[in-house]
This record gives C-alpha cells, sequence and structure tokens, in this order.
C-alpha cells in the first residue's frame, strides 16, 4: 500500500480513508451517528434566547450558558410542544430532555428537545402537588362548595397589579359586553416575593369594604416559579370564604394553579 493511495491512522476507529473524497451529506450522517452514540439521551440547562413560534407548531430557540459565552440552537417539535406546562420566554432559565443532532442542509449542530421545564422546577412542583392533594382530600375543590356568579353584576373588582396585561384585557372587555358595569381595582403584586402578601391584603381589603358582587383575581400565565404567588396555601384558604364569589383567570390553558381550583370559576 502506497502512502500517497490510502491512509489509515492507528486507532481503527478514527480510520479515514483517502481513497476518494467524501460527500458532504455522507460525513454530516457520520458524526450525526456519532453524535447520537456518544452522547445519547441527555438534559441540558441554559437561558432561553432568541424564542421563536411557528405557524406549523415548531418552536426554535438558543440556549445560552450562563457563565460562559456558549449558544446552543434547539428545536421542540410540534408533538412535544403541546406537551409543555407553562408558557416559556426569553430571559427564562429551563432544563431540556432530548438528544443533540446535526441538521444536514445546513450542516449546523442543534439539540431536538422532547421536553422543557423551568430550571428547578422539580422541587415547585413537588409542592403544588403536595398541597393540591391537601387541600383536595379537605373539599376545598368540590364542586358542591362553589357559589354561582351573579348573572348581572353591577360591580366587579379586580385584584391584580395596575401594570398587568390582564387587567387591561379585563377593563377592555368589560367596557366592551358591559360597559355599565362599574370596576374596583383592589391593587396587589402577582410576582415575586411580596406578591403573596400584597394579594392577602388586596382580598381582605375587598372582603371588608364589600363594594363587589364578584370579583377577579387574574393574572398573565408564566413559568411555575412565576406563578408561585398563586398557589399559596394562604391565598387558598381565604378565597373560599370571601363574602363574594371569585373568578380565577391566569395565562393560558396550560397554566393551573391552586388558586383556579378553589375560586368559585377558573
Amino acid at each position: 500500500m502506497h502512502l500517497h493511495d490510502e491512509f489509515w491512522s492507528e486507532d481503527p476507529a478514527l480510520s479515514v480513508s483517502r481513497q476518494a473524497p467524501l460527500d458532504v451529506a455522507e460525513i454530516l450522517r457520520g458524526i450525526k451517528s456519532e453524535l447520537l452514540r456518544l452522547w445519547g439521551d441527555i438534559r441540558v440547562q441554559g437561558e432561553l434566547r432568541s424564542f421563536k413560534p411557528y405557524p406549523s407548531g415548531h418552536i426554535y430557540f438558543d440556549l445560552r450558558d450562563r457563565r460562559e459565552d456558549a449558544l446552543l440552537s434547539c428545536v421542540i417539535f410540534r408533538r412535544d410542544a403541546q406537551r409543555l406546562t407553562f408558557r416559556p420566554k426569553v430571559g427564562d432559565v429551563v432544563e431540556l430532555s432530548g438528544t443533540l443532532n446535526i441538521y444536514e442542509p445546513r450542516g449546523q449542530l442543534n439539540f431536538v428537545a422532547r421536553s422543557m421545564k423551568p430550571a428547578g422546577a422539580g422541587d415547585l412542583f413537588a409542592q403544588f402537588l403536595a398541597l393540591k392533594e391537601k387541600l383536595a382530600a379537605e373539599g376545598l375543590f368540590d364542586a358542591d362548595r362553589k357559589r354561582a356568579l351573579p348573572p348581572y353584576p353591577a360591580t366587579i373588582g379586580v385584584v391584580t397589579s395596575p401594570e398587568a396585561a390582564a387587567l387591561r384585557d379585563v377593563v377592555r372587555t368589560l367596557r366592551r359586553s358591559a360597559p355599565w358595569v362599574r370596576i374596583i381595582l383592589y391593587p396587589a403584586s402577582v410576582q415575586g416575593e411580596a406578591a403573596e402578601g400584597e394579594i392577602l391584603r388586596a382580598l381582605a381589603a375587598a372582603a371588608a369594604r364589600r363594594e363587589a358582587d364578584v370579583l377577579l383575581l387574574v393574572r398573565g400565565g408564566g413559568s411555575i416559579a412565576d406563578l408561585w404567588s398563586f398557589n399559596s396555601e394562604r391565598i387558598a384558604r381565604m378565597i373560599p370564604t370571601m363574602p363574594m364569589p371569585v373568578v380565577c383567570g391566569v395565562g393560558h390553558e396550560v397554566d393551573f394553579t391552586i388558586a383556579d381550583f378553589v375560586s368559585d370559576l377558573r
């Protein structure tokens, strides 16, 4: 064998034939196969960047390392995206499960995610499930204790942040469908460390003043950490004691909180 005809590495696993040039697709398929063999199913954590849902239902995004200058292109396809239990957004720190992949038309390394959850959400979700089970066993979610809403309320109270998009949605909808209704805002933060105490104080004010025929407790969606004040046991126990029916509105259909379960209407 002549050196210029063919070269073999001493390691058989790394042998490369020089007899004929390789096709680009052949190289990329080989890399793709090796990635799957070496890495398999893995979990990766990072910060969401360039988050782009497409009409197809697929979601393309970048995952940025929080400590170093490193970026990984990612995709979660429609079937798996439909199973998401929260609404991801740029800046969220998440944990993905999936596989490394080579997108052959561009020769680009990417990560195909099968699942996504907020980083560190495991403990919070466990707490959520434990409280949900506890309150359900006490009957706080039972349909027979839910109060009917007044068909034509004259005054509607709203517990939310004055800056919340949810407040603008409520006001716009009521002005369009029931312009005669009086709206009273009981302001409270709906996210962050102070939110639980502020919501409790707003509920207490609404209960003491008894101005509203029905009370709305509302906010936008988010991760389980963003929604955590709506999973407060103190708030959950206060909602059924309110002198008026309470409607809870949180985000989209994928967002469920303890407050949803104990309120008179979700």
